[in-house]
């Protein structure tokens, strides 16, 4: 028995045996960790649409709104009540009539004294 055993064959096929076994131990013992990992990826990923699903809830009781809905039908559809009057101000006379703001560089000590006195 002893012969078998320690015959330079045998040897090897017992090496070879528990090499295959370590790497399979090895690989069983990195699944747990990817699992975990999957698993995290996974709830991150559910807490995010759960964010965007309260967003999109908010939007719909927003937009379901008579506020909403009537600048919806103003500014979008561009409607208006019966008997009111739509005045439309051409975009030039807003900007003249916005003031010309001049920065002057002054000091810090002329912007004090302009500030004191």
């Amino acid at each position: 028995m002893s012969k078998i055993i320690f015959n330079p064959v045998s040897l090897a096929v017992l090496t070879i045996i528990s090499i295959i076994f370590s790497i399979s131990l090895h690989k069983s013992a990195q699944k747990p960790r990817y699992l975990a990992q999957n698993l995290q990826n996974l709830e991150s990923e559910i807490m995010k649409i759960e964010q965007d699903v309260a967003l999109l809830e908010k939007s719909i009781e927003e937009a379901q709104q008579p506020f909403s809905q009537e600048k919806i039908i103003r500014d979008e559809l561009l409607m208006k009540k019966p008997g009111e009057y739509v005045v439309q101000i051409p975009d030039e006379l807003i900007k003249i009539s916005q003031p010309q703001i001049q920065e002057e560089n002054l000091s810090p000590w002329e912007e004090w004294q302009g500030l004191l006195f």
